[in-house]
């Protein structure tokens, strides 16, 4: 009878498996982090493959074979060799070159003639009706006309009337002689453009 007292409580079965099912998770989450500390170092060597093939194309040193004294050249190299293939001096005399033409150019479009502008009287002036003086002071015109009578002065202002380009003109010092003609002064303001040398000389 005595054999038979169990002289302990704890059962030996249930200790193993607990020991058994506490291992199974520590041995999971090794595994995953060892498979991202991989992926990291995956990532971390394709960036400095990266980085060292952008620091080669950029300082690549030039290596041509064809002749082409840029070729296989990086692009600070490249840059290099393209700034001592410019001259200092050349590049300085087209610069000078350049600010003569820009500095002709103003000159000329504020250069003005008085062809245009006495071209268009002509134009504009009756046959019974003629010029004896003329002055100029910026797009004012002074003129002495003489006409056959008054008829023509009175068609001339019409005339001049009709013409865009004529912003204002005024008849004064109407006088008739004793064969008939009539002389006059007529001042009148032409538009600017008309003495533009660009506009006017140049295709």
């Amino acid at each position: 009878m005595e054999k038979d007292i169990q002289t302990s409580f704890i059962p030996k079965q249930s200790l193993s498996r607990d020991a058994r099912s506490t291992g199974q998770p520590i041995g999971l989450f090794l595994l995953m982090a060892l498979v991202v500390l991989i992926v990291a170092l995956l990532f971390l060597g394709g960036a400095y493959f990266y980085r060292f093939k952008l620091t080669d194309e950029i300082n690549h040193p030039c290596s041509s074979v064809s002749g082409n004294e840029l070729e296989g050249c990086g692009l600070l190299p490249s840059l290099e060799k393209r700034r001592q293939s410019l001259r200092e001096d050349l590049i300085a005399g087209f610069e000078l070159l350049d600010k003569q033409l820009r500095l002709a150019g103003e000159i000329i479009n504020q250069h003005t003639t008085l062809l245009p502008v006495l071209s268009f009287i002509e134009g504009e002036t009756l046959k019974s009706v003629k010029y004896t003086s003329f002055s100029q002071t910026g797009a004012d015109l002074n003129l002495n006309g003489v006409a056959k009578n008054y008829e023509g002065v009175a068609l001339e202002s019409i005339e001049l009337s009709k013409n865009p380009l004529i912003s204002n003109f005024v008849f004064s010092g109407v006088n008739a002689d004793q064969i008939g003609n009539v002389s006059f002064v007529l001042k009148m303001a032409l538009d600017p453009s008309l003495f533009s040398y660009v506009k006017n000389l140049t295709p």
